[in-house]
């Protein structure tokens, strides 16, 4: 069903729009203008500082652009912003001191947390030292959470009515303990949050400054832990998140810009900066969301509908998948082995990224990874005071990379500064340079490899019928080893491919996702099915009427069920009439068609019946901020300026090859490279395995044709 939006001022009308993704390494910017091609930009991130960071990533794009950054900014419409600077916050225990108001009885619940908490979130190989697994600290410790007498039951009757002096009372306690925020999160508010909302009104009365937040207003389902969990991080995220974006709206706002700013939620779509101020939790994982959604819109142009998104920075390396040409979802989120009732674009990641650095355990074992050289000082080779070997460093001493090379910010490779630090570990492991640079290379392909396996294979996908995208600074350079260790048979990088996810925020579309959960049996009772509806359908449209963009909103219900006694459901979509009524009456045949395709054949079983868990609807604006040209890397890798000079330089695969250094705008990437080459352009490289053939296509993307085993 497609709504006609509110006669409201457009987004951007013909204005330039910014995508700005802070990642752990560079922040990227992406300058995309509608039926013009982008201009991208890097700057190192500045963790002591985001903000500067940014605003030298913005100096660059106008450099790039070649007008200043007054004029740059002062055509801009919208800057859409992704950032992990909520997760950093989170992980580095950085937040707000939160104190926790709960139902009396229930106050260690978020204590006790799953079974799973000690594995939640843990890569294999964690999990198989059972001696040190231990559960995470706790979010809110014993003494900061406060039991108030009320009880609501599972019908939403009330049980036991709301002790209001018992609540001030609570949050005086809480206060004077040092406490900066509060929650209140009761049993069965999702239900009937007027318990909750009472509560919160009488603390913000008598403590008007404290930022005090309900459960049931972020998470609405089912899910006592979860449910409080997403709660208390989003409280403790608030003044740090309202803080650092005042101050980006300050920077811009001096530097001449005028627009608004947007930023990417984890469901796959940006929101109102007032809607991430008052939900941060939805931002935990925005600036990788861009890349997933960037490489759905490749996939449609390219009439590929099943696709691995793969995201290989400084910091981690992310998948995500596309299946039906729709962004995979997941309903909870795990931070820090952490569940949040927080829905989000599954996104699968490991700390193996350019900046990860390599160590030796006790055994001699060589590990890559998950800590990270950062930004500052970042790898050696970045000759910024970095002593630790990193993956980069291991490229640079295999010839993968060009030592000539200049990456964003002017940083220049140093090749001494990495045999410097790769060489104690080769010593310890008894190698010499180069073995020890490709062990490290192959030991990060394995983990990445791994991890593809396991976000398709546990998801019922085989990864061989699927086509892989890689992106990233570091992911080209590393994709054609782990990418035919998997059984992918194509991959492809895209022309912005060091940018993408910026790239998947400047042209990123408005999206939210709202949802109830419900218990019924199916077949489904539409009496009992549309006033839910209706419900999130009013909230959809109030929301994207004050969003202040123009259009179209499309939107899409769908219901989570799952046999009788099992534990996980399935999301099954649905279908709006033009009543903006639910068709119910498939939903059951739906989902044992899935269920069989995910599983297997003849895995359902019918006799046990079918319920419904949660109602839910996406709410998506049908155009996009930016819709540019094409971009920059594309109209410069598809140059017909003929073949230019040609260069070589030995790069080690089984042994050092003497390999073509083939440049963006090669003619010979029409008619295919084979490899072993390397493809250079902007601020990444892509490696051609012997056996390999990379090629290029109408819009500037590299094609990378893989068979046979090739080995590093």
């Amino acid at each position: 069903m497609v709504d006609q939006g509110p006669p409201a001022a457009a987004l951007t009308g013909a204005l330039t729009t910014l995508g700005l993704d802070m990642g752990g390494t560079f922040v990227d910017c992406v300058v995309a203008r509608p039926g013009l091609p982008t201009v991208e930009a890097k700057a190192p991130t500045t963790p002591d500082d985001p903000v500067s960071g940014i605003m030298a990533a913005v100096r660059a794009a106008a450099a790039a652009t070649g007008i200043g950054v007054r004029a740059l900014l002062g055509g801009t419409g919208a800057i859409v912003h992704g950032t992990t600077l909520g997760l950093n916050t989170l992980l580095g225990g950085d937040g707000a001191r939160v104190g926790l108001l709960t139902t009396r009885g229930h106050e260690d619940a978020i204590l006790i947390g799953r079974v799973r908490q000690k594995v939640a979130g843990l890569r294999p190989h964690e999990m198989t030292r059972v001696a040190d697994l231990r559960k995470p600290p706790p979010l809110v410790p014993r003494q900061d959470i406060e039991g108030i007498h009320e009880r609501i039951d599972a019908a939403g009757q009330v049980v036991v009515r709301l002790d209001e002096a018992g609540v001030v009372a609570a949050a005086d306690r809480l206060l004077g303990r040092g406490c900066e925020a509060l929650v209140v999160a009761f049993l069965w508010s999702h239900v009937r949050p007027e318990h909750e909302q009472r509560a919160a009104a009488l603390i913000a009365r008598a403590h008007p400054t404290v930022h005090v937040v309900c459960s049931s207003a972020v998470a609405p389902v089912i899910g006592e832990y979860e449910r409080t969990t997403a709660a208390v991080v989003n409280a403790a995220l608030l003044a740090r998140f309202s803080g650092y974006l005042g101050r980006l709206q300050g920077a811009l706002g001096e530097a001449g810009f005028a627009g608004r700013v947007w930023i990417m939620g984890m469901t796959g779509g940006v929101m109102p900066l007032e809607a991430a101020l008052a939900s941060p939790v939805e931002t935990l994982r925005s600036g990788p969301v861009g890349g997933i959604m960037a490489s759905a819109r490749t996939g449609e142009r390219l009439g590929r509908s099943s696709l691995i998104a793969t995201d290989m920075g400084g910091t981690s390396f992310d998948v995500g998948l596309i299946v039906d040409g729709e962004a995979q979802h997941a309903d909870i989120t795990v931070v820090g082995q952490v569940d949040l009732a927080t829905p989000a674009v599954a996104i699968r990641s490991i700390g193996a990224g350019g900046g990860s650095v390599v160590s030796l355990d006790e055994l001699g074992g060589l590990h890559v990874g998950p800590r990270s050289a950062g930004a500052f000082p970042g790898p050696a080779c970045y000759g910024r005071g970095g002593r630790e070997p990193t993956v980069t460093d291991a490229d640079l001493m295999l010839g993968r990379l060009d030592p000539r090379a200049v990456l964003g910010g002017g940083i220049s490779l140093d090749p001494e500064a990495a045999r410097q630090a790769l060489a104690p570990l080769a010593e310890r492991l008894g190698l010499g340079l180069v073995e020890a640079a490709g062990g490290i290379v192959r030991v990060a392909d394995a983990q990445m490899a791994d991890l593809v396996r396991t976000a398709t294979l546990e998801r019922g996908h085989d990864p061989r019928q699927f086509t892989l995208v890689a992106y990233g600074g570091a992911g080209p350079v590393h994709v054609g080893r782990f990418a035919a260790d998997v059984g992918v048979r194509e991959v492809i990088v895209p022309a912005s491919a060091s940018v993408f996810s910026a790239l998947g925020l400047a042209t990123a579309r408005y999206r939210r996702t709202y949802r109830r959960s419900r218990r019924l049996p199916v077949p489904l009772v539409a009496a009992l099915v549309g006033p839910v509806v209706r419900e999130l359908t009013a909230q959809a449209r109030g929301d994207f009427a004050t969003s202040g963009l123009d259009g179209a909103l499309a939107l899409a219900p769908w219901v989570d069920m799952r046999y009788r006694r099992q534990t996980h459901q399935l999301r099954v979509p649905g279908v709006l009439d033009d009543r903006g009524e639910m068709d119910v009456e498939a939903l059951g045949p739906r989902f044992e068609a899935l269920y069989e395709r995910t599983f297997g054949h003849d895995t359902g079983y019918a006799a046990a019946g079918l319920e419904c868990t949660a109602i839910g609807l996406h709410a998506m604006a049908l155009a996009a901020v930016a819709e540019p040209q094409a971009t920059g890397s594309a109209r410069r890798r598809r140059g017909t300026g003929g073949t230019p000079r040609e260069r070589h330089r030995p790069v080690w695969f089984d042994g050092w090859r003497d390999s073509p250094i083939v440049e963006a705008g090669d003619a010979r990437l029409v008619g295919g490279v084979d490899g072993p080459a390397i493809v250079e352009w902007g601020a990444t490289s892509l490696v051609v395995h012997p056996g390999q053939c990379a090629t290029v296509d109408d819009e500037g993307n590299l094609r990378l044709q893989l068979s046979g085993e090739a080995r590093p």
